[in-house]
């Protein structure tokens, strides 16, 4: 390994490095290059070391599932517009607001870093919204932010901010964005570079799915997931209507309840839409229609 054994408080100090820190180091390899620091709280002076490594290595995507204090978080964010990283996640670690924002100005001054993950953080409407005033200033392409306590208001402060970033790919999954948070995508959406959407898990009933499906066709969106949604045949209906006029190629409407209503409506309009991959298991809808609708298309 290249990685130091030993490193340097800074007062002259030497320590042996952590043994979780170093496995992690060691672990680092081709071709992925991504480097996981998990366990309990990082320690500053662990942090340190690993931030020095990082200027001397090839590590692209660093991930911590630990919990960061703020002082140790406030470094990481420093220091990341002179790493060459570009993807981060922050798996189960909590985010403050005060973090939110500085993690805004940090990927405003690191173009670099195009992929940002964020699950399990808290991060709440509030965090998100401290979060979006700053994605126009980023490199952002891909960004994920699953079960984060986001509802409808932290939707309506991302989806107007969306329209000025080169995202591309957006999950949203298992946040309680509702009706309004979804009338808030479908007024964003066609102003928008996305072409992955995940909603799933997101309440966004019956109604958001109806007020979605007028906004994809002006969209750019390949790939959307609105499964655990509670939609109805309604929905399934309007979504029907308008998959032709659309570029979606991967649709999954997996536990809703369209039943076969929704599903006969489907059936009607896949063979003139450019969809590839349908999925509606768990909808209510009868053996015969569901081997039509869930065949592989060309």
């Amino acid at each position: 390994s290249t990685w130091g054994l030993l490193m340097d408080s800074g007062a002259g100090v030497r320590h042996a490095l952590s043994p979780r820190v170093q496995a992690a180091l060691d672990a680092v390899c081709e071709p992925e290059n991504k480097l996981t620091i998990g366990g309990k709280k990082l320690k500053g002076c662990e942090l340190d070391t690993i931030l020095e490594e990082l200027q001397h290595t090839a590590v692209e995507s660093l991930e911590f599932t630990t919990v960061l204090e703020p002082e140790v978080m406030g470094k990481l964010l420093d220091a990341l517009p002179q790493l060459a990283i570009e993807k981060l996640a922050l798996t189960g670690v909590p985010v403050s607001l005060s973090d939110a924002s500085a993690l805004s100005r940090t990927l405003g001054a690191s173009p670099h870093i195009c992929d940002l993950r964020l699950y399990k953080n808290k991060l709440g409407d509030r965090g998100l919204g401290a979060l979006a005033a700053g994605l126009g200033a980023s490199g952002l392409t891909t960004l994920f932010l699953g079960e984060n306590l986001i509802g409808p208001e932290g939707l309506q402060s991302l989806a107007p901010a969306l329209v000025h970033t080169q995202i591309t790919q957006l999950a949203l999954f298992s946040n309680q964005i509702g009706t309004e948070g979804a009338r808030a995508l479908a007024v964003a959406l066609p102003s928008t570079r996305l072409r992955v959407l995940h909603l799933g898990s997101c309440v966004i009933g019956d109604e958001g799915g109806r007020l979605l499906a007028p906004a994809l066709p002006a969209s750019t969106l390949e790939e959307l997931r609105l499964d655990s949604n509670r939609l109805d045949a309604p929905a399934g209906i309007e979504i029907a209507r308008v998959l032709p006029d659309t570029q979606i190629t991967f649709l999954s409407l997996s536990d809703n309840r369209l039943g076969d209503e929704g599903g006969r409506a489907l059936a009607a309009t896949i063979g003139l839409a450019p969809l590839r991959r349908l999925v509606v298991r768990d909808n209510g809808i009868g053996a015969a229609l569901m081997a039509v609708l869930e065949r592989e298309r060309g």
